[in-house]
């Protein structure tokens, strides 16, 4: 039973570990992806050590899978946080210098770049192509999610044209 406790407890720096080295095997391309693998691959070892321990009957092992699947899902969004959130990024960038103006940090994060940087990582990524100088949908997983999401806004009471609009008071 105190197996069915060690082993999810020793996912988040296992995950930790599996990251770093899969980053430095593969340091280019999208950061993401590295996180996805690793959180994938992290499933292995931990199968593996549930197993070890000798739980062998489908509630434990399903148990182990379901805490394991939590923790990657939640490592991932911390990860991939990190990465995207324009705020903790302009926090890490003030930190870095100590200070920086409003016009320096204008400067460093245009729209433009902005959005050049969400474009680069989409086409890495494959959730959009480009064909003839024009971007469509590269990933029908991803589109589905888009048109989900849009829907829950929707029943939320906010603006479809507009990404973070506040919902309209009914």
């Amino acid at each position: 039973m105190l197996a069915l406790v060690l082993v999810p407890l020793a996912a988040p720096p296992m995950l930790l570990l599996l990251h770093a080295m899969l980053q430095r095997l593969a340091p280019a391309g999208p950061p993401q992806r590295v996180a996805i693998r690793a959180c994938a691959l992290g499933a292995l070892p931990t199968g593996l050590a549930v197993v070890a321990v000798g739980a062998r009957d489908v509630g434990s092992v399903a148990y182990v899978a379901i805490v394991y699947a939590g923790v990657a899902y939640a490592y991932f969004h911390l990860f991939n946080m990190s990465e995207t959130a324009r705020r903790i990024r302009l926090i890490r960038e003030i930190d870095r210098h100590g200070s920086l103006a409003e016009a320096e940090v204008r400067r460093a994060y245009s729209d433009d770049e902005v959005v050049d940087t969400r474009l680069a990582r989409m086409l890495a990524m494959g959730h959009l192509v480009e064909k003839d100088g024009r971007y469509v949908a590269g990933s029908p997983a991803l589109l589905l999610a888009a048109r989900v999401l849009d829907a829950w806004r929707s029943v939320l009471g906010y603006d479809r044209g507009r990404p973070g609009a506040r919902p309209s008071a009914r």
